[in-house]
């Protein structure tokens, strides 16, 4: 079943809780004191696959690097890795500690996320997800080939909202084709890409 990445991202504080509530149910027995010594919990596969759609979240995050997260970047990502390492979750409440932090900074980016995660349609959201998963997954040529996709996607929408008497012909044009077209006839299409990411055309 594929992951879906982007859905996941307008979710984290979700995944959070969720994460943290089958964690103490599997590992917390009753009448155990929090602080008490798990070696190695962390490395178990139940605790490895129910932190395994937060930790890409994390990653993403990273990647995408919100302004909102730049003050708060290095307990985020500590906390991320310290999940993952037994010599820094060596107990349930080191654990809830650093699902705490985790918690409180993805609240925080929330908003943003969200605004970036929302302006994907099905189709570029589909194809941002394969590009997601094929980085996980190392595969650096399908990676490039599905943002292409989407970028691809956003562009010809754009210029057809525009142009919609060129629809048909603009459809079958490559990317680097869509890209000629719109440098050929910028005055035509002078509000389809904003001015930030008017270098990404050259």
């Amino acid at each position: 079943m594929a992951i879906d990445y982007i859905s996941n991202l307008k979710c984290t504080e979700d995944l959070c809780n969720e994460f943290e509530e089958h964690i103490l149910h599997l590992f917390l027995k009753e009448g155990e004191s929090e602080a008490e010594h798990l070696p190695y919990f962390v490395w178990l596969r139940p605790y490895q696959e129910y932190f395994k759609p937060l930790k890409a979240c994390v990653k993403l995050c990273e990647i995408l690097k919100p302004e909102s997260l730049r003050k708060y970047e290095s307990p985020f990502s500590e906390s991320a890795s310290s999940l993952d390492r037994t010599s820094e979750t060596k107990s349930i409440a080191d654990f809830k500690r650093n699902v705490d932090i985790l918690r409180c900074c993805f609240k925080i980016i929330s908003n943003e996320i969200s605004v970036i995660c929302s302006s994907f349609d099905k189709e570029e959201k589909e194809r941002m997800n394969e590009a997601i998963h094929a980085h996980f997954e190392d595969c650096n040529y399908s990676c490039v080939a599905m943002s292409v996709s989407a970028v691809e996607s956003r562009l010809l929408k754009l210029m057809c909202l525009v142009s919609p008497e060129s629809e048909q012909e603009l459809e079958e044009k490559t990317l680097g084709q869509l890209i000629a077209e719109y440098i050929q006839n910028k005055s035509k299409y002078k509000n389809v890409v904003p001015k930030k990411h008017e270098v990404l055309r050259q």
